[in-house]
């Protein structure tokens, strides 16, 4: 190689490793083994492969066939920004690492307390591996997110719906010019996390089996509770199921101590409202971000 191409080649990679984004590329390749490792180092220490951090129900889309069970909710909320740091402690005060640390919705970028909870988990940066968030590519946040963006060190996820997505040229462009890391996402969607009349006890064991099981280490935190997946987590608020304590942990519970929430993680009993979750069937590929004008129906349990 020339000298002119090793000076240019090194310049690009001086540029990505300033923009944050070997950081990324790095951590999104190696993350599993890293986790896998630091656990078997550390069998005692409470370590989760991905947390993800729900701030808001909010979203200006709602998609058919979504894993956050939007297209269920009437009325779409923001977590108070007081209780959603208390949450955060809550979690943070147990665990000893997280792999990602996902601050997710809905669409994160309609919680207008954005820039306070990526300042206050930024706190914590010792305790996870990269801080992270999702967005469907219909926003372009305000100069002061962007900052705060900046600033956090946060990972941006942009899912690519393509038509739907209707400032993702608008976004990538401004998140460019703040050196924010993000990547664009084309997405594959396929029946997943659906609603389903309660199949009992032994298909809860299956799909728990197939889903939450084969990626171990992955949790939800939603209203100061520690749930196993996103449809737990929305499901108990939305009462798709009945109430049940053995579907999380209880954060707020100041008995509650990291061997609890491991408990939990490691545990070979079925969350019960798994047996109304379709889990989840790659052989079949669904149509991306279809959007619907109303929420759908269901039967809300007391």
């Amino acid at each position: 190689m020339s000298k002119t191409g090793l000076k240019t080649k090194l310049s690009k990679g001086i540029a990505i490793l300033r923009a944050g984004e070997f950081r990324m590329l790095y951590w999104r390749a190696n993350m599993d083994k890293i986790i896998e490792r630091m656990i078997k180092k550390y069998p005692n220490k409470l370590i989760i492969k991905i947390a993800c951090f729900q701030i808001t129900e909010k979203c200006n889309l709602r998609c058919k066939d979504c894993s956050q069970l939007m297209h269920y909710y009437k009325k779409r909320e923001c977590t108070d920004i007081d209780e959603a740091i208390r949450y955060m402690d809550a979690l943070m005060e147990r665990v000893d690492f997280i792999g990602d640390f996902a601050i997710m919705g809905g669409e994160p970028f309609l919680y207008k307390n954005l820039p306070r909870i990526l300042e206050h988990a930024s706190k914590y940066k010792s305790k996870y591996g990269i801080l992270k968030t999702n967005t469907n590519g219909t926003i372009v946040p305000s100069t002061d997110v962007l900052k705060a963006l900046k600033k956090s060190g946060i990972v941006v996820h942009i899912s690519d719906y393509g038509d739907t997505s209707i400032c993702l040229n608008e976004l990538v462009t401004a998140l460019k010019e703040y050196k924010i890391p993000f990547s664009v996402d084309a997405v594959a969607w396929y029946e997943t996390s659906q609603l389903r009349e309660n199949g009992g006890p032994e298909l809860a064991k299956e799909i728990y089996a197939k889903c939450c099981r084969s990626d171990e280490k992955r949790g939800s935190v939603n209203g100061g509770k520690y749930y196993n997946c996103a449809f737990l987590g929305r499901g108990d608020k939305l009462r798709i199921f009945p109430s049940s304590a053995d579907n999380y942990v209880d954060l707020l519970d100041e008995k509650v101590t990291a061997q609890d929430i491991k408990r939990y993680i490691s545990s070979e009993n079925a969350p019960p409202g798994c047996g109304y979750c379709s889990g989840i069937d790659k052989t079949k590929a669904i149509p991306v971000a279809e959007q619907l004008k109303e929420p759908l129906p269901y039967k809300a349990y007391d």
